[in-house]
């Protein structure tokens, strides 16, 4: 149980039981919200073996609780240690069953903060402290991992096995889908290093503030996949905006914003049971209207038609429908492009579609 609302009556009858109970009173609703740790037997003392360099005598990890961390530098006095942590890698916040990984700007602020972090100290061995909770554990590898590999050069099978052991297990990361693909910490730091070879990702010229306030900005989710792509779904005040102006002259709001990010034409995705405003009548952006079906698999003739399109011109503006799968319908279309023209994998093409557009 976790935070929970019980009366006393229900938080006497779990001591009595022997949970370990915090209690934070609310006197207006005369209750009591409660947190309850369940541990099996006494707590284990904190284990240094379990410290792994990955450059020597610069960054190491370890797999341990914030509480533990005190006692360990005590323990390990022969070398100069100082225990990080950081946020970064708990800032994934789940649709549904989906899980991880964190996307470019949390992975360029980690590698950013991380490389300054070792400049400005030359002497000292930063080891960087993992939660023992699995989800926080993979995306904490994926960011140490990510940081190797961008930074320090590493190829990405020597940064996955850094992390990779039967002692240290790491969930792989899953999509919103019951039926997942299952994306292991491999896949997304080899995306990652593609994304770079191909420039598509720098930590020096990264725009990291711009990708941010796309993703958040009033118009709805906005995101740039790479050079070709730009992936986005209007909130609904837009789509009324648009609807109700299909018959005028104006342009709806984000059209501007789709010149201003390069886009030559709009494939719009779109179910046939939907009402939708016709395509709008600017050659400087033409609109091509895919009809996709849920549940998000799109058809061989969908495929091929958004594959045309995307041969014709040189950005291509994605919009997801408004029906549960849309996402996932953009999402498949792009990462098929990527394997069908940019060389991917298929493992490297869904990890670099959630990376790019969590």
């Amino acid at each position: 149980l976790y935070r929970r609302t019980c009366t006393p009556g229900v938080l006497e009858a779990m001591r009595m039981e022997g949970f370990d109970v915090e209690i934070h009173a609310d006197d207006r609703k005369k209750r009591f919200a409660i947190r309850v740790r369940i541990e099996d037997g006494p707590r284990e003392q904190p284990n240094v073996d379990n410290l792994r360099m990955l450059v020597p005598g610069r960054l190491a990890f370890i797999s341990a609780a914030d509480q533990d961390i005190q006692q360990m530098k005590e323990m390990i006095p022969s070398i100069k240690a100082k225990f990080i942590s950081s946020h970064l890698h708990k800032q994934y916040y789940p649709v549904c069953m989906d899980f991880g990984p964190v996307d470019l700007v949390i992975v360029h602020k980690f590698c950013s903060s991380l490389s300054v972090k070792l400049a400005k100290d030359q002497d000292s061995t930063f080891v960087y402290c993992i939660d023992e909770d699995p989800s926080s554990r993979a995306n904490a590898c994926f960011l140490l991992g990510c940081f190797l590999v961008l930074h320090c050069g590493w190829s990405t099978k020597d940064a996955a096995l850094a992390f990779v052991t039967p002692s240290f297990p790491i969930e792989p990361f899953r999509d919103r889908e019951f039926h997942h693909f299952p994306l292991h910490l491999k896949d997304c730091l080899s995306a990652v290093w593609r994304g770079s070879q191909k420039s598509w990702f720098s930590l020096d010229s990264f725009d990291a503030v711009l990708h941010s306030e796309l993703a958040r900005s009033w118009l709805g989710e906005v995101h740039q996949i790479c050079p070709k792509f730009i992936i986005f779904r209007l909130t609904s005040n837009v789509g009324r905006i648009r609807s109700s102006k299909a018959t005028s002259c104006s342009m709806p709001p984000h059209h501007h914003l789709l010149l201003e990010l390069g886009a030559s034409c709009v494939a719009r995705l779109s179910r046939t049971n939907t009402s939708y405003a016709p395509p709008l009548d600017d050659p400087a952006l033409p609109h091509h209207d895919l009809f996709v079906h849920t549940p998000p698999r799109p058809s061989a003739a969908v495929v091929e038609r958004f594959l045309a399109i995307c041969d014709a011109h040189e950005r291509v503006a994605v919009e997801s429908c408004a029906c549960d799968g849309g996402p996932d319908h953009a999402g498949t279309l792009v990462a098929l492009w990527l394997m069908a023209r940019a060389g991917l994998r298929a493992a490297e093409a869904i990890g670099w579609v959630r990376l790019a557009r969590p």
